[in-house]
């Protein structure tokens, strides 16, 4: 994915604070360069990120390999998809 579809989901999402935070490790990491744009579309639609809290790097990309790895083996309760 390019860095300005990553940033347009975020914001569609309103999680632009997120974003700001954390494009520069995102991009460094190339944790993002694989993902197809519906998997992290559901990611952000899915989790709620307060503006408020700190969320470290490591954290969100913990939350986001978990989210992937349950939804490609399709173990997601259906109420979630």
């Amino acid at each position: 994915m390019l860095k300005n579809e990553i940033e347009d989901v975020f914001n569609c999402y309103g999680n632009s604070h997120l974003y700001d935070k954390l494009h520069y490790p995102l991009y460094l990491s190339g944790a993002m360069d694989k993902i197809e744009i519906e998997m992290l579309e559901n990611f952000l639609e899915l989790y709620n990120f307060d503006a408020e809290k700190t969320l470290l790097f490591d954290e969100f990309t913990y939350h986001f390999s978990i989210f992937e790895a349950v939804l490609s083996r399709n173990d997601l309760p259906i109420k979630y998809l």
